[in-house]
């Protein structure tokens, strides 16, 4: 990630804490199929955001558990692309 330290460990805090909360949104009784893919289009996503102020001017959204638009859109493109 790139920013100062300070922004790159507060942006890691902020993509921890929303992955965290996406993760724990997977039913434990999904097929692992479904939830690996879950996981790896979220992982896919969230790795194109590099940019530790991104991830701190969409801290509000995140820290929330919410995904904001950007991802949200990059995410249903990389889940379908993956069950494709």
């Amino acid at each position: 990630m790139t920013g100062t330290a300070k922004q790159v460990k507060w942006a890691e805090a902020i993509k921890a804490q929303f992955l965290a909360h996406q993760f724990g949104r997977i039913p434990a009784d999904a097929p692992a199929e479904q939830a690996a893919i879950v996981k790896q289009a979220l992982d896919t996503v969230t790795g194109r955001h590099t940019d530790a102020g991104w991830w701190i001017d969409n801290r509000c959204t995140l820290s929330a558990g919410l995904p904001c638009t950007e991802i949200a859109e990059e995410y249903k493109a990389e889940a379908t692309r993956l069950m494709a």
